[in-house]
């Protein structure tokens, strides 16, 4: 969880993390993808690609590629991260972004780095995980019957 605002440079674009916002980032060399987790009070995840800017909340993905070929599936770097209702949107400059809901819980299971704050002896990072696990148990609650996340077959 960053002490300060931060930006993060990718090939597509440059994602701003609040402080205080936990967001798992994924450049792969080809697409970039980004995972919000928590965001701070009042202060959310963004993405600025080609000057527009994309806001996210805690279980929304952008994956960011320059690939006007292959879908969402074959690109989602995090495909082991179950996901519904994707969407995309042309950014200009040949850059496709795709829009994901994630499951939270998912991510904490299936991604080491985020795991490891569960078992980690640091405060900091276990203030930082139960963080994301109510926005995980909120989501859930606030999801009703809407239609289940899927993982790459």
């Amino acid at each position: 969880m960053p002490t300060s605002d931060i930006k993060v440079q990718t090939k597509e674009g440059v994602v701003s993390i609040p402080k205080g916002s936990i967001a798992w980032v994924m450049e792969t060399g080809n697409d970039a993808a980004v995972y919000d987790m928590h965001d701070s009070k009042g202060a959310p995840v963004k993405v600025v690609v080609n000057g527009k800017e994309l806001t996210l909340a805690p279980g929304m993905q952008i994956l960011l590629t320059r690939d006007g070929k292959s879908n969402f599936d074959a690109l989602n770097p995090g495909s082991n991260i179950g996901t519904r209702n994707v969407h995309e949107k042309d950014m200009g400059a040949g850059i496709k972004a795709y829009f994901a809901e994630f499951t939270i819980s998912g991510g904490m299971s299936n991604v080491s780095v985020m795991r490891n704050l569960l078992k980690s002896n640091n405060y900091e990072h276990q203030e930082a995980a139960h963080k994301v696990l109510k926005n995980a148990a909120i989501l859930s609650d606030l999801d009703g019957y809407q239609s289940p996340y899927k993982t790459k077959q």
